[in-house]
């Protein structure tokens, strides 16, 4: 088996790359050969072989090879037990083998190292699949063993803009770009890839109370950058015409309806998994001649230590009104007795984001 995995290896790096550039070659050409077949083990269960002929395998195959080829091309790499988030915390004072049921693996960068995962197709390499950002793993090795932290490199984000017109019988016109980052986007393409594009845009328009006029992909196949996807659109939801007042509501998409934290008590702690960021950020245009009827002041809200933050303004420009909302979570892991802090924290984002602004003929 090192005889047959020495000549992949031969094939796929040159004798002058650098440690990044035999990292990214042989990280990429498992990807590109071995397919995930959804099953999370710590052992081999095929040889490699095997694994390579039927282009498919559990994480432990995928990852075991990954190191494997790494070590035989000159690096220093090792594999790490995980227990996935499925598969619950590991406790570092319990009996340790049996918390376990995945395989990452760490290769030494310069006085760096990297935890690379090479069962995510469309993960960029220094992203770990969500299911494994767990809080610690175990290393398996001759000279570095013992834990690792598990690091959140990457993020959840969600951006949403665009420009919106409002008529005075209170129908929406406009455009609306989404852009998805960091594990969001890794999600959007998922179904891309799954149902083609044709699928995957019909879906959306059918999936979609607004009437689309045209809609837009943008670096549905770049995997380092966000996932776009852009709207043009009539809506008729969002805005209502009552005489002479029109009532908007400001969050068009993306905003919570209600509290996702409702238990008096909480038992367990809170794991958000990665930070998430959400933007929201529109241009709406008012009629001619129609103003707001109440100033609505700026609103922030934080968590202690900054371990959340909410802002949200409606500023008034002109014939213009520019509605922001900004919501981030720093911190992943909070313990159940911050559960009372995030709870009146989501309460305060949820009664911003459901008002509604009353635009008034002057």
């Amino acid at each position: 088996e090192s005889t047959f995995l020495g000549k992949y290896i031969e094939d796929i790096i040159a004798e002058d790359d650098t440690p990044e550039e035999k990292i990214t070659k042989i990280h990429s050409f498992v990807k590109k050969n071995v397919k995930w077949d959804g099953n999370s083990h710590k052992y081999l269960r095929s040889n490699f072989k095997k694994v390579l002929e039927n282009k498919k395998g559990s994480s432990a195959e995928i990852n075991l090879l990954l190191t494997t080829m790494l070590k035989k091309s000159g690096l220093d790499a090792d594999p790490v037990l995980i227990s996935t988030r499925s598969n619950g915390f590991v406790k570092q004072h319990s009996r340790i083998s049996d918390q376990f049921n995945y395989v990452l693996c760490k290769v030494a960068l310069g006085d760096k190292f990297l935890l690379i995962d090479a069962t995510e197709e469309y993960l960029p390499i220094n992203a770990l699949p969500e299911r494994c950002l767990n809080g610690i793993g175990y290393v398996i090795s001759e000279t570095n063993l013992g834990w690792v932290n598990i690091p959140s490199i990457y993020n959840k984000k969600t951006s949403i803009s665009g420009e919106v017109t409002i008529s005075e019988e209170g129908e929406l016109t406009g455009s609306l770009n989404y852009k998805y980052d960091g594990y969001n986007g890794l999600s959007q393409r998922k179904k891309y890839f799954k149902k083609g594009e044709n699928d995957f845009i019909a879906d959306i328009k059918s999936d979609s109370k607004w009437e689309i006029e045209k809609l837009e992909l943008e670096d549905e196949k770049e995997f380092n950058k966000p996932f776009i996807i852009k709207y043009q659109a009539i809506i008729d939801e969002g805005a209502e015409s009552m005489g002479n007042l029109i009532y908007l509501d400001p969050i068009l998409s993306g905003k919570y309806e209600k509290n996702p934290f409702t238990l008096e008590k909480r038992e367990y702690p809170i794991d958000f998994s990665c930070p998430i960021e959400e933007i929201y950020y529109v241009t709406y245009n008012i009629p001619e001649g129609y103003g707001l009827e109440t100033l609505i002041k700026p609103f922030a809200i934080a968590l202690p230590d900054r371990a959340g933050l909410f802002s949200y303004k409606i500023i008034p420009n002109g014939n213009k009104l520019v509605v922001l909302s900004k919501l981030n979570i720093n911190k992943t892991l909070f313990p159940t007795e911050e559960y009372p802090y995030l709870k009146e924290f989501f309460a305060h984002i949820v009664a911003k984001q459901n008002e509604q602004v009353v635009l008034k003929k002057m």
